[in-house]
């Protein structure tokens, strides 16, 4: 029961908050820049390697049933081998993409989004330079991809 209610918990909890790279006196343009730098690099180091792969196959084999002297039988089938795409590279992009901004100051951490008021004052705002986080420090995502931060 403590598992159930904790997986709850941790499935209503991962819509709140977003994993951002963080560096505390930095600009969202310098940020924005720094991030695009990173991107270019790590997608240089491990491009996007898309391969064609399937799911494994198994035989379900026949059966015969009797029952008062009269059987049915039934055939085998396989199944599996279903067609699918991934991408290789992803998680050694992410890790490079990580490594690069940790190694220009840049910290990973996970911030709750801002909410009620707070967001619409922190939307509305002119942020010049990111806050030290404290404990009460939100997040709010803008349609131009930068990230604005608010700390009590």
């Amino acid at each position: 029961m403590k598992t159930v209610a904790f997986a709850l918990l941790a499935v209503l909890l991962t819509g709140c908050s977003a994993q951002v790279q963080y560096k505390a006196g930095g600009t969202p343009a310098q940020r924005n820049a720094d991030s695009a730098s990173c991107n270019r690099s790590a997608t240089a180091a491990y491009p996007v390697n898309i391969v064609t792969r399937r799911t494994p196959r198994y035989y379900r084999p026949g059966y015969r049933h009797c029952h008062n002297g009269k059987c049915r039988s039934t055939g085998g089938y396989w199944e599996g081998g279903d067609v699918y795409s991934v991408d290789v590279n992803k998680s050694s992009r992410a890790r490079a993409y990580s490594a690069c901004m940790s190694s220009t100051g840049y910290q990973s951490v996970e911030l709750p989004f801002c909410t009620g008021e707070t967001r619409q004052k922190v939307a509305s705002s002119t942020q010049s330079r990111y806050p030290q986080l404290t404990q009460g420090s939100c997040i709010v995502k803008m349609q131009d991809g930068t990230v604005k931060v608010y700390s009590p």
